[in-house]
C-alpha cells in the first residue's frame, strides 16, 4: 500500500491471505446497453483521473475502474472465495 511503504502486507505474513475491500456500481437489469456503456464511461473517466487517485490514495485506497465485464468476473471470483470460506466453516446462510 502506498500510504504505507514500510509495513508488510498481510499476505506477507499469512501467505494466501487475500481479503480486500471494494465498491461498485449497479444499474438495474432492464437498462438500456447504451445508457449503461456511457455510465461506465463516465466512472472509469473519473475513477482514472489524477484527482481521484490521488483522493484515494489519501485514504489508503487504490482507485481501480474496470470494465462490467471484469467486475462480473470479479465478482464472480468474490462470490466463490467467500462460499468455499464459509463452506470450510461450516457456515450456514438463514433460510
Amino acid at each position: 500500500m502506498p500510504l504505507l511503504p514500510d509495513v508488510p502486507a498481510l499476505a506477507e505474513t499469512l501467505p494466501g491471505f487475500d481479503i480486500s475491500q471494494w465498491n461498485a456500481v449497479w444499474a438495474p437489469a432492464a437498462t438500456p446497453k447504451d445508457v449503461l456503456d456511457k455510465l461506465s464511461a463516465e466512472i472509469t473517466r473519473i475513477v482514472q483521473s489524477p484527482d481521484y487517485k490521488a483522493r484515494m490514495a489519501e485514504q489508503g485506497s487504490e482507485a481501480i475502474g474496470n470494465s462490467p465485464s471484469e467486475l462480473a468476473a470479479f465478482q464472480k471470483a468474490e462470490i466463490d472465495k467467500y462460499r468455499k470460506i464459509a463452506q470450510q466453516a461450516n457456515i450456514k446462510a438463514d433460510q
